[in-house]
């Protein structure tokens, strides 16, 4: 699931897709939500993650009542807001096995409770890598508090050398 202004034709998604169908006999579903998550206005975005979280668990619960609970087979990737979709995603799909949340978003998630961001409780078993956990003044956008079963950070989880800052990028 992608996050804020993404869409699913990014090349990062389309090559993680690419590398998953390389490795293993699966199905892989990208949720577009780019209409959701569009710019300038972040916060409607974040609210939306909600909104979307709940279609993709309506729609796997609705496969699993059909061919059965996919919950045990099932991984939910997500980077930045989209990691807050999965996780709101897999707190509502019995037996969800993974979530990977790849930077969690941090603005206007830092303080939330459990239910409303991503979780360790949202899956049997949640990893996180934070690679953009700086204080938001400084830069970071992702969310640093542990939320996973295994969260990594790479660098301290601040931003990612040689690569600059959202701010900086703007700015220099």
């Amino acid at each position: 699931v992608h996050g804020f202004m993404g869409n699913c034709e990014l090349p990062w998604v389309v090559d993680m897709r690419d590398a998953l169908l390389k490795i293993s006999d699966i199905n892989v579903f990208c949720a577009d939500w780019k209409q959701g998550s569009q710019f300038p206005n972040y916060s409607q975005a974040a609210a939306n993650t909600q909104i979307v979280g709940l279609m993709i668990a309506k729609l796997f619960n609705a496969v699993s009542g059909v061919v059965g609970s996919i919950g045990p087979k099932l991984h939910l990737i997500g980077f930045s807001l989209g990691a807050q979709v999965c996780g709101y995603a897999g707190s509502k799909i019995p037996n969800c096995s993974r979530i990977s949340g790849l930077d969690p978003a941090g603005p206007v998630f830092r303080d939330l409770e459990v239910e409303f961001r991503l979780d360790k409780s949202d899956a049997d078993f949640v990893d996180v890598i934070h690679t953009n956990s700086a204080y938001y003044l400084s830069g970071g956008l992702g969310l640093s508090d542990v939320c996973g079963h295994v969260d990594f950070y790479p660098f301290g989880g601040q931003n990612q050398m040689p690569c600059k800052s959202v701010f900086q990028e703007a700015f220099c």
